[in-house]
């Protein structure tokens, strides 16, 4: 059976004997759920509050900005499955993305039907973000730490390439058809009870030990089992994140590097958008589509394609050694994007400033699209290089949940020192330099956590060799 079919095409027979079955279960369950997750993450719910239940500005900016604000609940998912069941949490979770997927059907065509729909999207990402938090632990159990990022880089390019047909075809079908939504959002919601009840042939290896472990007082790393009620204690779920923060020393500078890194990332996410797309192509010919490709298409197809040879990187170099190489790919990026953004802001755009603009743009996109194949194997694995296996979920929920923060805020920081705000004017084109600089600093970070890692198990296997002579 792993010899045919879907087995070939990812390689199933090529992984660890003992991965190959659950390896096997989650490609066939990602296929399924993907597609929810095309509907459910992403812009495609702010699309349809725009152009099915014409909703007003206000209401568009919470649906699009509720994806990110969703990942600070991640801290609470990861609390709450410590010294439970992965495959149960996970279905919890997916079972409450689906019920509110599938209930969309019910709701009217009105400005309250708007808010009902935005409210829907909102819990669903929540209990989505659940299953990011869960999906990593058990990536952690199954898969071991040589081959793990390539299995799940395998595991995320199946999921790219099936939510974005989801988005496609659900963009097609509503832009033939508005009134089809009350069909579209069930039909989706089916396709992820079949990813639910393909699931469920997962298991977790070692679980079962562990829990009968933890439940006895024994084995548990920093944070023990919590009860339900208490999980929804915000200080209960705060000062755990604390204690493993206070605890973990290298996980608390690598939660500061990835602040620096995302800091650099998200500051000109929007600036480049408006850059690009308003003041570089204007009202050229063809701008919808060149700016399309430049901010969309090109990253998307440069992250796939790159993303299985970052993996095998990844697993050669361990996390820190790979954060430094990322780091120093990223800079690039912003150095390209901090060029074409000097030459858009020179003035008069000439027949000179366009090219070295364009070129600059062009560069920044097919790097940061690079770098993005990287960062979606560091962003769902790197945590995994300091945690205890029953503290997984919770030292991913932090991680997450530091992004949902700094994805709240940063974009609008961005955007406020390149264009001003009240009577301030801005910085202009050095909001990509200010950009830099944090690149360069996180990336500084990360070398001295890899040459502080590489010095201990320098000292720990001179200890090895001082033990065995005696």
């Amino acid at each position: 059976m792993l010899g045919t079919g879907v087995s070939d095409l990812f390689q199933v027979r090529r992984a660890p004997y003992l991965s190959r079955g659950n390896y096997l279960h989650e490609i066939r369950h990602i296929f399924a759920w993907g597609a929810v997750a095309g509907l459910v993450e992403g812009n495609f719910a702010a699309l349809v509050v725009a152009k099915i239940f014409h909703g007003g500005p206000l209401l568009i900016n919470i649906a699009a900005t509720t994806p990110v604000a969703a990942h600070l609940a991640n801290l609470v998912w990861g609390m709450l499955c410590v010294g439970r069941p992965k495959v149960r949490m996970m279905t919890l979770s997916a079972a409450g993305v689906v019920l509110l997927t599938g209930a969309v059907a019910l709701v009217p065509v009105s400005p309250l039907g708007a808010w009902v729909f935005v409210a829907q999207m909102a819990a669903a990402q929540f209990f989505m973000t659940g299953i990011v938090s869960t999906r990593a632990a058990m990536w952690k159990a199954n898969y071991p730490q040589w081959v793990r990022g390539q299995l799940a880089a395998r595991v995320q390019v199946v999921r790219t390439i099936t939510q974005l047909t989801a988005l496609g075809v659900g963009a097609a079908v509503l832009s033939k058809a508005p009134e089809l939504y009350r069909w579209l959002f069930p039909v989706v919601a089916v396709v992820g009870v079949i990813a639910i009840w393909l699931l469920q042939r997962m298991h977790v290896r070692g679980e079962r030990a562990m829990l009968a472990r933890l439940h006895r007082g024994e084995g548990h790393g920093l944070i023990e089992p919590q009860q339900f009620w208490a999980v929804l204690s915000p200080w209960c779920v705060l000062s755990g994140a604390a204690r493993v923060l206070r605890a973990d020393g290298a996980f608390r500078q690598y939660c500061v590097a990835q602040m620096f890194a995302g800091a650099a990332n998200l500051m000109v996410r929007s600036v480049a958008v408006v850059m690009i797309a308003e003041q570089l192509l204007g009202d050229m010919p063809a701008s919808f589509w060149v700016g399309a490709v430049l901010l969309d298409v090109l990253p998307r197809l440069l992250m796939l394609a790159s993303m299985s040879r970052f993996a095998a990187y990844f697993d050669r170099v361990g996390v820190l050694r790979f954060r430094v190489f990322h780091g120093v790919c990223w800079l690039a990026a912003l150095v390209f994007g901090a060029i074409g953004a000097w030459a858009l802001s020179r003035g008069t755009l000439g027949a000179p400033e366009f090219v070295i603009s364009m070129l600059g743009f062009i560069a920044f996109s097919i790097v940061q699209g690079i770098c993005h194949g990287g960062g979606a194997i560091a962003w769902n694995l790197g945590h995994l290089h300091f945690a205890h296996p029953a503290d997984a979920e919770v030292y991913m929920g932090i991680h997450v949940s530091l992004t949902g923060l700094r994805g709240l805020v940063l974009p609008s920081v961005g955007m406020m020192l390149w264009h001003g705000v009240g009577s301030w004017t801005g910085i202009g084109w050095w909001v990509w330099s200010v950009s830099s600089c944090f690149a360069l600093v996180a990336l500084i970070c990360f070398a001295a956590l890899a040459r502080s890692e590489a010095q201990r198990m320098e000292d720990a296997g001179a200890a090895d060799v001082v033990g065995s002579v005696r």
